[in-house]
């Protein structure tokens, strides 16, 4: 696992993207589960911004940024994801993003809070604003929400 902090260097371009994210503008779509269908214990919102080789009309605005500080042959995937505050720390099920068996995740915080992503080994990530964390697709984690903000906000990379 490797983590960087202020990845995206520019921060006004960095505030662009927070601003977009975080404000009632952006259309997030309702999940009824997180993990799994089989998870019913949380929900989440979530905007593909590409997947199946095809992107939306936030992809540059939103994404760029990041992709064009990270290495990869092939771009399998880019979520934005947004947990609300439910009260209380809501641990979702461990699972793989393992589309492919060689899939490296990128995690990337919109916003600080102390909601966070915990891996199996008991390591955990917490949510730090523009800050990205790289692991191995095939590794279980899991998120958890938060309690101390409105909202986490993350864009999950997936790419080979």
């Amino acid at each position: 696992m490797k983590t960087i902090k202020n990845f995206i260097e520019d921060n006004k371009k960095f505030q662009e993207i927070q601003d977009l994210l975080t404000g009632p503008d952006f259309p997030w779509f309702f999940q009824n589960s997180v993990a799994s269908p089989q998870d019913t214990n949380g929900f989440y919102f979530t905007h593909n911004l590409f997947i199946n080789n095809k992107s939306t009309e936030y992809f540059n605005s939103i994404a760029a940024p990041i992709l064009g500080r990270l290495k990869f042959n092939h771009l399998i995937r880019v979520r934005a994801n947004c947990f609300v505050n439910i009260g209380k720390v809501d641990k979702h099920q461990f699972h793989v993003d393992g589309f492919e068996k060689k899939l490296k995740v990128a995690l990337f915080s919109v916003n600080s809070c102390n909601g966070f992503t915990e891996f199996e080994d008991g390591n955990k990530c917490i949510s730090e604003e523009n800050k990205i964390v790289f692991f191995d697709g095939n590794i279980k984690h899991r998120s958890c929400t938060q309690t101390d903000q409105k909202i986490r906000v993350n864009i999950n990379i997936n790419f080979v």
